[in-house]
């Protein structure tokens, strides 16, 4: 008993005030029920333009995450028996930004959104928890801008995912969680032109404003320190880039675009030749956006991403990585504190 009170006490201290607050909070009953009808959405005939994604499913029946393949004929959207994680992937809907876009795909892809609003009833299920609805509301809508195709019945279930996600946040987690809710919370916003007095807006600006100079350390690096996980949100930068015109005016699009090309700067430096990532922390090769696509993507919302003059030796003070690159040699040594 007392090893577990010491070792409780050993987890707990580490935590923020707010953080054991909305652990509390989120024990008690969600006060929200389900709605039949949703604000009308905005026509953005400008935002069409995303990173895609690439290898996951060819009939949107199967599909492969992690390496590991499944169907979900036979399994369904949360069999306890496949891992969370991979249904996590499932319930993101990166799927629908696969560079496919015949008649025969957009079909299959308008019938999964079906699928999933019919086995994936309001609050019920790995589904609804926050981060993977984060992901499917955003996921969702740049497809409806994409192809225009999402149904009445899809912005009914979208509306009540954006709801659902604003009345619990992850607080309680903090980190990359908590901005990608905000995030899709301004998705929402951009997507129902809801205005800057709308407890969604104010619950996602606020959200952006505390986080971003946490999460975007001095020396462009993203605070996790990972470089998969950098490379995810300089793609977040920029899908709020992309969106900052549908926004309030106090959308901080100045600030987001200063973290953006700063963090470009960061991950410059700690590629290879063939853009694999180093890996440190939880990183791995094919799961972020690959640095060429990144500008890519910059390019085409007008931001400049200069081809940086690597020199032989770099020290990012913040994140604490030491680089040194000459003649085909690059070292990459990580001599900072323990990460968050």
């Amino acid at each position: 008993m007392l090893n577990k009170l010491v070792r409780l006490y050993n987890t707990v201290k580490f935590l923020k005030f707010k953080q054991i607050y909305w652990r509390i909070i989120y024990l008690l009953p969600r006060l929200i029920t389900q709605q039949k009808k949703c604000p009308n959405s905005q026509i953005c005939k400008q935002i069409d333009f995303f990173i895609s994604r690439n290898g996951i499913t060819v009939d949107y029946q199967s599909f492969t995450f992690l390496s590991e393949f499944n169907n979900i004929v036979e399994t369904g959207w949360d069999n306890p028996s496949i891992s969370k994680l991979w249904r996590y992937n499932l319930h993101y809907f990166e799927y629908l930004l696969q560079d496919n876009s015949d008649e025969s795909y957009l079909a299959s892809q308008n019938q999964i959104i079906d699928n999933w609003i019919d086995n994936n009833h309001f609050g019920k299920g790995t589904g609804w928890e926050p981060y993977p609805t984060s992901l499917r509301i955003i996921n969702w809508i740049k497809w409806h801008w994409k192809t225009k195709l999402l149904s009445e019945r899809a912005k009914i279930s979208l509306w009540n995912q954006i709801r659902y996600l604003e009345s619990r946040p992850e607080y309680h987690l903090l980190g990359n969680h908590l901005f990608i809710n905000a995030k899709a919370l301004l998705y929402a916003c951009a997507f129902f032109d809801l205005h800057e007095e709308t407890r969604i807006y104010r619950t996602a600006i606020s959200i952006i404003n505390e986080e971003i100079n946490e999460q975007f350390l001095e020396d462009g690096a993203h605070f996790e320190l990972s470089p998969m996980y950098h490379s995810l949100a300089m793609e977040d930068l920029l899908d709020l880039i992309n969106i900052s015109d549908q926004l309030p005016t106090n959308f901080p699009k100045e600030v987001i675009i200063e973290k953006f090309e700063k963090g470009m700067q960061w991950l410059q430096t700690m590629i290879y030749e063939n853009e694999e990532l180093a890996h440190f922390n939880d990183c791995a090769n094919g799961i972020a956006p690959k640095f060429s696509k990144l500008v890519d993507y910059a390019t085409e919302l007008g931001i400049e991403v200069p081809n940086l003059d690597v020199p032989k030796f770099s020290y990012h003070k913040s994140s604490g990585f030491v680089v040194y690159k000459d003649n085909g040699f690059h070292l990459i040594a990580d001599l900072g504190k323990v990460g968050p």
